[in-house]
């Protein structure tokens, strides 16, 4: 027995035969009493073949004599999925009168065959197998039954959470990190068990997913995969993950469900003004992609602090700061800018400020830049000295975290001997040329 059907109710099986012969008969019926009268019910089956030499499916409705045979014959050794549709219409009011078998269909398509009669029977509760000219060495065998109120709920039914076509969204998040996992879950809302469930891996900046255990059909099971957002640059990104499964049988496609996956890449873009203007609007560093790439280079430029002599001192102010155009309202720990270090390799060259700052903020505002006074500082070493200021960012990593993309400038300043030097230098070697001509015509007047 089962549960009582009094609707439109599907009925579904794989079913087998060895040694099945041309006269053997097979009815599987369904009506409302344990005693089971094969005349009042509806059914289907294999019957035998008669003058035929073949033996056909067949469904019926009511007594016997109301068969429908299908075009399709049936083979020993051969696995077949039989569904049947037992419906009522006006004609013959609540009872069942209409019934319909589907061969190897595994959507609901045109029904093989159809018997229309008054079966006796409201309502469905009980199942049996009535059976004819069947030898001991005779085998049927019967899988995978199903009773069901569609004809998809004969399968298992793959039904995720976000639903196919539906997107897991993530939201903001720094770019450099990972987010926390969020779940989709997979249940099965057919009636058989759905095998071989894996949550595939995603497509674009995300992570997650792996295999998941078999789900008992009607939603007796569910099971979940973890997916995760790893952004590698600033601006929304997409991607998706596809979840599959088995419906159990070679027979039958498997199944799938597609879910998108989407995430807001957000952080800090470092940039610098070598003017000295301080000003908020400074040039994005070259090669830094303001609409959201990592940049591609690291070197953000050079400056001629100019020329000095002795142990003079050149200075040259030059601001730093955070051009990130995303909402400053998401906070640092999204889009702060952490200056790790500033140094040089030149002991010559220094920096001068107040401290160094935690945080460069975004909004293009004071809080997004900061003042820097570059100082050359000459120890009367001659010549052109050239110092590398490396300044060590968060960007692309975790807030205030390791340290992330390094950005470059070269400064050079050229250094000359002091004037009252050169003066010296100067007279001694006019000086001297001029003793060197007197000589000279000196020697002229002795000849």
């Amino acid at each position: 027995g089962f549960g009582t059907q009094t609707g439109t109710t599907y009925v579904g099986m794989q079913i087998r035969t060895s040694s099945y012969e041309v006269d053997d008969f097979l009815q599987l019926y369904f009506e409302d009493s344990a005693s089971g009268n094969a005349n009042n019910s509806v059914s289907g089956g294999i019957r035998n073949a008669g003058s035929g030499g073949e033996n056909f499916y067949f469904a019926r409705s009511g007594a016997f004599g109301n068969n429908s045979d299908t075009t399709q014959t049936h083979t020993n050794g051969t696995t077949v999925f039989l569904a049947f549709k037992f419906s009522d219409t006006p004609a013959h009011g609540s009872d069942y009168d209409r019934a319909e078998i589907f061969v190897n269909q595994f959507s609901e398509g045109v029904a093989d065959a159809v018997s229309n009669a008054d079966s006796n029977t409201s309502s469905l509760q009980q199942f049996h197998a009535r059976v004819v000219s069947i030898e001991s060495d005779d085998r049927v065998f019967i899988d995978n039954l199903a009773i069901a109120n569609t004809f998809d709920q004969l399968f298992p039914v793959l039904t995720t959470t976000p639903a196919d076509g539906d997107e897991l969204a993530f939201g903001n998040q720094r770019v450099g990190t990972t987010s926390a996992d969020q779940n989709i879950t997979a249940e099965n809302t057919g009636s058989l068990t759905l095998t071989s469930l894996n949550f595939g891996a995603p497509t674009g900046d995300f992570g997650g997913g792996g295999g998941g255990m078999d789900l008992r059909g009607n939603g007796t099971d569910s099971d979940s995969a973890g997916y995760n957002f790893m952004p590698t640059q600033r601006g929304p990104a997409s991607g998706s993950a596809e979840i599959t499964g088995d419906r159990g049988t070679a027979m039958v496609s498997s199944l799938s469900s597609s879910v998108a996956l989407g995430g807001q890449g957000v952080g800090p873009v470092f940039g610098v003004d070598l003017d000295g203007n301080s000003n908020a609007s400074m040039l994005a560093a070259p090669g830094d992609d303001t609409s959201g790439a990592i940049p591609t280079t690291t070197d953000a430029g050079s400056l001629d602090l100019g020329v000095t002599s002795g142990f003079a001192m050149l200075t040259q102010t030059i601001t730093i700061g955070n051009m990130t155009t995303d909402d400053e309202s998401l906070g640092d720990a999204l889009t702060g800018l952490t200056i790790q270090s500033l140094t040089f390799d030149d002991p010559r060259f220094s920096i001068v400020m107040d401290s160094t700052p935690e945080v460069l903020s975004a909004g293009l505002d004071g809080d997004s830049i900061l003042d820097l006074m570059v100082k050359f500082t000459s120890d009367a070493t001659l010549g052109q000295a050239t110092g590398t200021l490396s300044i060590v960012t968060d960007q692309g990593v975790a807030f205030d975290g390791d340290n992330g993309n390094p950005f470059t400038i070269t400064f050079t300043a050229l250094v000359i001997p002091e004037p009252s030097t050169v003066a010296i230098w100067s007279l001694l070697g006019l000086g001297l040329v001029g003793f060197g001509w007197i000589n000279v015509r000196r020697k002229a007047d002795r000849s």
